[in-house]
């Protein structure tokens, strides 16, 4: 029992009876029922917040990261035309049929394309003076990426040295080169001007862009 025993009529306390007491060792209590249900609801509804709060972080991190990967290669893809394009010479805009050794300026094509307005064309081959050879670019597939091809001749480029530029997450709409100066004894720098527009990403991350730039020649003419 968890009573303290009293002691009755003992000289030390005076002859007097001392009645038990009872202890207070368990007085004390804990959490009933009902609160720590309360506590862990507060508790789930915390948690929960914070995986949504780190699940959209995530998600919007992972998607940033995919755009920038995306841009970063069609930044590529036009870094690497324009750089080609302006070591070049005897630059043929139009169609890649015979004759790709013959300077032409876009405005003497055979009219432009749908999708190019006045006289643009959706083609250019060039002489490649760093690989040697004619070097070509146009959109491939009925449109949706780029391509180069690298060791064309005058009279065409064969279709197995065409190889893509772009990645399968950009879909290129439009494609078009304005070319002027084109020819070696004109007098003229020859000048590029090229347009490139569609959407990069798939699925929920996409974007539209619209680049353009121009490039001219740096070797003169002779």
């Amino acid at each position: 029992m968890n009573h303290e025993l009293g002691m009755k009529n003992s000289p030390a306390n005076g002859g007097k009876t001392l009645t038990p007491k009872p202890s207070t060792r368990n007085a004390q209590k804990g959490f009933t029922l009902v609160e720590m249900i309360v506590a862990l609801g507060f508790f789930t509804t915390i948690m929960l917040v914070v995986i949504s709060v780190l699940t959209v972080v995530s998600g919007a991190n992972e998607k940033a990261r995919t755009t920038r990967i995306v841009i970063d290669n069609l930044n590529f893809a036009v870094e690497n035309m324009a750089r080609t394009m302006r070591v070049g010479s005897v630059y043929h805009c139009g169609d890649l049929t015979p004759d790709l050794n013959i300077a032409q300026d876009c405005d003497t094509s055979p009219g432009g394309i749908s999708e190019c307005a006045d006289t643009g064309m959706s083609s250019i081959a060039f002489n490649d003076i760093q690989k040697g050879g004619i070097t070509a670019f146009r959109i491939g597939g009925g449109g949706g990426f780029i391509e180069r091809a690298n060791n064309c001749t005058a009279s065409g480029c064969p279709s197995a040295n065409w190889k893509r530029l772009t990645a399968p997450e950009i879909d290129v709409h439009r494609l078009c080169f304005y070319v002027s100066g084109s020819g070696e004894t004109d007098g003229k720098q020859a000048q590029i001007f090229m347009v490139a527009s569609g959407v990069a990403g798939k699925g929920e991350v996409q974007t539209d862009f619209d680049i353009q730039t121009t490039v001219t020649q740096r070797l003169a003419d002779s």
